[in-house]
């Protein structure tokens, strides 16, 4: 009931202005309507905005930088370059920074060492 109308609406202020006038207004909706989304669905749970904000900081930041990269990359291999080699490239150049940044930049090492650790302890104790 409100996320129709809200993309409805949207797709009707971008649709004089073609294509990319409904893929901007779309996406600004969107952006808009997240907090507000998020306000509404965590509303009389335990769990705050500010918790679930704090908690995919470090990802989204981690995100944000990987994503630098890997349009550096597809800016630097330029539309003349084969699909597929600007797809494994920027692939890859995306999961490389985003790994480095998540687990040494940000300091995540740990808690997915420890993840994957008792991850590996609780497959010894069922077998």
């Amino acid at each position: 009931f409100v996320i129709a109308p809200l993309v409805i609406t949207s797709y009707c202020i971008g649709i004089s202005f073609g294509p990319e006038g409904v893929a901007l207004s779309y996406s600004t909706a969107l952006v808009l309507w997240l907090y507000p989304h998020l306000v509404w669905s965590l509303h009389n749970t335990p769990v705050s905005v500010g918790d679930l904000l704090g908690t995919i900081f470090r990802p989204w930041l981690a995100g944000m930088a990987a994503s630098a990269g890997a349009l550096a990359v597809e800016h630097y291999l330029g539309p003349e370059s084969p699909t597929l080699l600007r797809l494994v490239a920027g692939g890859a150049v995306l999961a490389c920074i985003y790994g480095f940044v998540l687990l040494f930049v940000l300091g995540q090492l740990t808690l997915f060492r420890d993840v994957l650790l008792s991850f590996r302890r609780e497959a010894r104790a069922g077998a």
